[in-house]
């Protein structure tokens, strides 16, 4: 719910963060030897409102921005130096293609491969809401929204097994439009 404009102008701004220099490093990261991926959280905004018509019509803007970078670990499996040193010539550019092994051997030609990465998504979201007084009986207001987000995630679950070098796009926006009555 937002709250309604009043007869004098005032706004109010904000701004929190957080970042990887001030915070330790995962658990994950540190037990697989990782370098310590980007944090960052931003969440920023204000509000600002007032009198459209003196003692009759009033506005609320408000914004809402957040910059994320998730950081997260991974795990998944890559081709070992002895499969890579033993496959065919015609082969052994696609085997490379793929990182090289930092974890255990898996047998089968196989070995884990360890990763830090950071997931970006941003988020707006902003809101107008109008209240107008029709009498000390009645008032009425509207308000709309409108939150765009998007994210850009790595080894995404919609891939076959978990490929860290590939990233989907996802995004979404939602709006609404709420209009009423106060008595």
């Amino acid at each position: 719910m937002t709250r309604s404009g009043t007869n004098a102008f005032h706004g109010t701004l904000f701004e929190y963060f957080r970042n990887d220099v001030l915070d330790a490093k995962d658990w994950f990261v540190n037990f697989n030897g990782l370098a310590k991926p980007a944090e960052r959280q931003n969440d920023f905004g204000g509000v600002f409102g007032g009198p459209a018509l003196k003692d009759k019509t009033f506005f609320l803007f408000s914004y809402e921005g957040l910059r994320l970078r998730q950081p997260s670990t991974q795990q998944t499996v890559v081709p070992d130096a002895a499969l890579r040193q033993q496959a065919p010539a015609a082969m052994q550019p696609f085997l490379n293609a793929y990182p090289v092994s930092n974890g255990a051997a898996l047998g089968a030609g196989l070995a884990q491969f360890n990763a830090s990465f950071s997931n970006p998504s941003t988020l707006d979201a902003y809101s107008i809401r109008v209240d107008h007084i029709i009498n000390s009986k009645l008032n009425l207001f509207g308000r709309y929204n409108y939150s765009p987000s998007s994210l850009d995630q790595r080894g995404p679950p919609s891939s076959a097994g978990t490929v860290l070098s590939m990233t989907e796009p996802v995004s979404s926006s939602v709006q609404t439009l709420t209009v009423g009555s106060q008595n």
